[in-house]
């Protein structure tokens, strides 16, 4: 169904997908609350590269995760469980005020089910067992490590905040593309210039009937946007 991949959350732009095990040693900065800014960019190489940035902002909670995107009036927000897997997810769209919500099945069934330490952290915590240590940094007052190294046929490079569990700067070359991913701005959650979502006045819609309601005329909106 057309609809279907409008809703499909993508951790990074142009990111390949990775499995992250639990990391009992990164739980207190996985929880730790903070608000952050932000920015992707691709270049697609060719005899006329393209260029690709988007900015978004980025929600931690210890049970919320949300990720904005002002440009596309759009917004992301993955919530935990009891159990401390993630739980459902939630595609919210400005315009036309709606929201589509996925249950655990709704996301195992189109393979789309992350752990919740990847989605609260941006990128995998292990990622860093597979690059080399270059030496410790600083990135807005915190601790810092950098790596290097080389993976899925692409060179790799990342700085990672150690005590917040979030990546400073992520950058990938491969032969037809370089992606980045850099914090911008960091915020606690109280000084944060953006807030997390209210959905009071938002249409609410399971994931389980967007088939059956094709002629909705939000669904036929999304459906037509670029």
């Amino acid at each position: 169904m057309k609809y279907i991949a409008l809703f499909i959350f993508a951790a990074c732009l142009s990111m390949p997908c990775f499995s992250s095990p639990a990391n009992a040693a990164g739980e207190k900065g996985i929880n730790q609350p903070l608000a952050a800014l932000f920015e992707s960019r691709v270049i697609v190489f060719g005899h006329r590269p393209k260029r690709y940035s988007r900015q978004w902002h980025f929600i931690r909670q210890a049970d919320r995760v949300e990720k904005q995107m002002p440009d596309q009036q759009r917004d992301e927000v993955w919530l935990k469980g009891k159990d401390g897997s993630l739980n459902s997810y939630q595609a919210i769209y400005d315009k036309p005020r709606l929201v589509i919500t996925y249950n655990r099945s709704d996301l195992k069934s189109i393979s789309n089910y992350p752990r919740w330490d990847l989605v609260a952290t941006v990128l995998p915590a292990d990622l860093r067992k597979r690059l080399k240590y270059q030496g410790a940094a600083e990135v807005m007052g915190h601790p810092a490590s950098r790596y290097r190294g080389h993976l899925h046929g692409a060179d790799v490079e990342l700085t990672w905040i150690d005590d917040l569990m979030l990546p400073a700067l992520y950058r990938e070359i491969g032969q037809r593309r370089d992606t980045q991913v850099e914090i911008k701005q960091l915020y606690t959650l109280k000084k944060a210039p953006w807030k997390p979502i209210v959905t009071a006045g938002y249409r609410f819609m399971d994931f389980a009937d967007v088939g059956d309601n094709e002629s909705d005329p939000a669904l036929q909106k999304l459906a037509h946007r670029p």
